[in-house]
């Protein structure tokens, strides 16, 4: 899929409370990243996260990251 890079996509990251900047700083430690101690579920490549975000609503039992490689991507995410 391509996306047009959006300029105005970084800055809106950046405001986001929940957008991690650096998810290495948090290896071996995710669950501390959460308010709730629960399973982990990690898609990798998460487009513009239909169905991490159907997926979150379905099960709320598990805690669910998303990554994406573009900014941008997140953005829509």
């Amino acid at each position: 899929m391509r996306i047009r890079r959006r300029p105005w996509a970084r800055p809106e990251l950046d405001a986001c409370t929940y957008f991690l900047h650096e998810p290495t700083a948090n290896k071996g430690k995710w669950n501390e990243a959460f308010e709730t101690k629960r399973p982990i579920y990690l898609e990798l490549g998460c487009g513009k996260g239909q169905f991490i975000a159907q997926m979150a609503s379905s099960h709320p039992e598990i805690n669910f990251i998303a990554m994406d490689l573009k900014s941008d991507m997140l953005r829509i995410c």
